[in-house]
């Protein structure tokens, strides 16, 4: 890549940097307690779950079908590529034995990590009073701190977005802002619930929360 394009892309990534958020505009003392900057490193350049109302005392962040076939087709070429490159070791090209199989198995595990962590269910159940991420319903009254907390300790729903970029070994990079969903709790501390590129859809589900949960929205992006 030429110096002249380098600096062009530098340039581009200043003008496109939005101002930095004043949370005093809030008018919330534990606006100016709360961090502003991203609860999880990283994200998603397009949408990947969306808020379902399963019933009037019950929504649940899922994964929208499309966003699946991502990781799926991680672990498809991770699978292909150890299968293909573990027959050809077999028939005397160690080299494909040794570097091809590891590669394609990490390839398969990764898309499973995303895959798992993209399924597991964000349930806002107010029946219980709790919140919580996975398959399994936590104990009614014992929040574990880790994946499950009360609803009456939510003091609000924070919106704030991160510019990300991603660059190959090729020299190629893309650039994307993704837009994290976190809940803040009465004592300042934050727990991410989703983030991802589709500001359309997660500012939709930002406010259908809060009338969920009759909380504030504090939008950063």
């Amino acid at each position: 890549m030429s110096i002249f394009n380098q600096l062009k892309k530098k340039l581009a990534r200043l003008v496109t940097v939005q101002p930095t958020f004043d949370p005093s505009t809030l008018n919330d003392p534990l606006a100016l307690k709360t961090k502003w900057t991203p609860a999880k490193s990283g994200g998603a350049s397009f949408g990947t779950h969306r808020l379902k109302k399963i019933s009037p005392n019950r929504v649940e962040f899922q994964p929208r079908a499309l966003a699946v076939l991502f990781p799926v087709v991680f672990m498809i070429i991770g699978l292909i590529s150890a299968i293909t490159m573990g027959t050809a070791g077999r028939n005397g090209d160690i080299m494909m034995l040794y570097i091809g199989v590891p590669v394609g198995c990490i390839f398969f595990f990764v898309g499973l990590f995303i895959l798992r962590g993209w399924l597991a269910p964000r349930v806002f159940d107010r029946r219980l009073g709790m919140y919580w991420r996975g398959r399994q319903t936590p104990k009614l009254g014992q929040p574990d701190k880790t994946r499950s907390w009360r609803l009456s300790s939510i003091h609000a729903v924070q919106l704030i977005s991160e510019y990300c970029t991603n660059n190959s070994t090729s020299g190629a990079s893309s650039s994307y802002y993704s837009y994290e969903l976190n809940l803040v709790f009465r004592n300042a501390q934050r727990v991410n619930v989703v983030d991802h590129g589709n500001h359309t859809h997660i500012m939709e589900d930002a406010r259908a929360l809060t009338d969920f949960l009759g909380v504030p929205l504090w939008d950063a992006t």
